[in-house]
């Protein structure tokens, strides 16, 4: 008996293991989201994608994504650092409430986005919470205006990134709907560092030949976008990269809503706006970039800087320029905040309301007028 096992036992030990085949399956040796080609089981990975399996993002790079032509993404970081994780946070709405702001402070801009148009009258409906816009002009052909969002809802938006934007339109066409969709831009934000801002486009695209009527909800995404057709564009209408669209978001200057849907149409209204933001707290899940920040900077992509510094030149620190009666300012426009002294203006130059002098003499900042 124990002789027979032995006997088995060597025989299996010089069994040729040349005759088992190797495994030269890609779909079981090769991760689809990392590998560019395989052949006969042996993985060539993306640019940004390491490991005999393409499983792995390389150091500096992170979301292993099989839209992403080199994997993973770079991390952003502003340039200040080439650490950074993929953290879980949690979504939540931040959301404009017209019952409460009435609409205070949405403007409606012509052509060139700089001026606020004269053709057009804002009136808040309370019954519907929509904003509508109105004119006594012909509107045939002057479908190139958009809804400018007020300051409130501006600023840091990097919590946003990979999120979406959502608001909702009302529309009324001709009885016959004759109207057709234009092809301008349905969003544009311009943002990044204020004396050289970026300006970046949103398309809708298969809308052509729809007939809208009524309400409509529309959702904009808050990342570049993979691919030629769903992304956003620069002014040359090329998709945008992860880097630009996060440079925009770390600063949202100017955000503007498309008004003008069609060549002809009667209403135009809006209402509902929101934009997902990360938090601690919600019930989606979205992953945020987090990186490894070195002094100065902070934030979650080191997009700001610490208390008492701000973006003067480009995305490095210097200090804030507060005369003395601050140390602190907003890291993007170098504005002062909290002037001590009765001191106001952008660099606590100037005397707040109520007071007359010259800031530097706290003396005659202290007497009223």
């Amino acid at each position: 008996m124990w002789t027979l096992l032995l006997e088995l036992l060597v025989l299996w030990l010089l069994r040729d293991v040349s005759s088992t085949p190797p495994d030269t399956s890609c779909d079981t040796r090769c991760h689809e989201n990392g590998t560019r080609t395989c052949q006969e089981g042996i993985c060539t990975c993306k640019d940004n994608v390491i490991g005999a399996n393409c499983f792995a993002c390389r150091h500096g790079t992170v979301d292993l994504d099989g839209r992403n032509e080199k994997g993973c993404s770079e991390c952003h970081c502003s340039g200040h650092s080439p650490s950074c994780q993929l953290r879980t946070w949690t979504v939540s709405n931040l959301t404009e409430s017209f019952e409460a702001t009435r609409g205070k402070g949405w403007t409606i801009t012509g052509e060139d986005f700089n001026r606020t148009s004269s053709k057009f009258q804002r009136s808040f409906d309370g019954s519907s919470q929509y904003l509508y816009l109105r004119s006594s002009y012909s509107l045939v052909g002057t479908s190139n205006f958009y809804w400018r969002l007020p300051a409130r809802l501006k600023g840091d938006w990097v919590s946003s990134y990979g999120g979406n934007m959502y608001y909702t339109i009302h529309l009324a066409c001709g009885s016959d709907f004759s109207c057709s969709f234009n092809q301008d831009p349905w969003v544009v934000l311009v943002g990044g560092l204020t004396f050289a801002p970026l300006n970046i486009q949103y398309y809708l695209f298969g809308t052509k030949g729809q007939r809208w009527r009524g309400m409509k909800d529309i959702k904009i995404p808050l990342h570049e976008g993979y691919g030629k057709r769903d992304c956003w564009r620069d002014e040359a209408l090329k998709c945008v990269s992860r880097k630009d669209m996060l440079v925009v978001l770390s600063n949202v200057i100017e955000v503007y809503i498309k008004a003008g849907l069609f060549r002809a149409s009667l209403n135009r209204a809006i209402g509902k706006f929101s934009r997902e933001v990360s938090a601690h707290k919600g019930t989606e899940v979205t992953r945020v970039e987090v990186c490894r920040c070195p002094a100065p900077y902070t934030g979650t992509s080191c997009h700001l800087c610490e208390k008492g510094l701000w973006h003067r030149s480009g995305w490095t620190c210097e200090p804030c320029n507060c005369n003395g009666y601050s140390y602190d300012c907003n890291s993007f426009t170098g504005r002062c905040t909290n002037c001590a002294y009765d001191t106001a203006c952008d660099s606590c130059n100037c005397c707040a309301d109520g007071f007359y002098g010259l800031p530097g003499n706290q003396l005659l900042l202290r007497f009223t007028k």
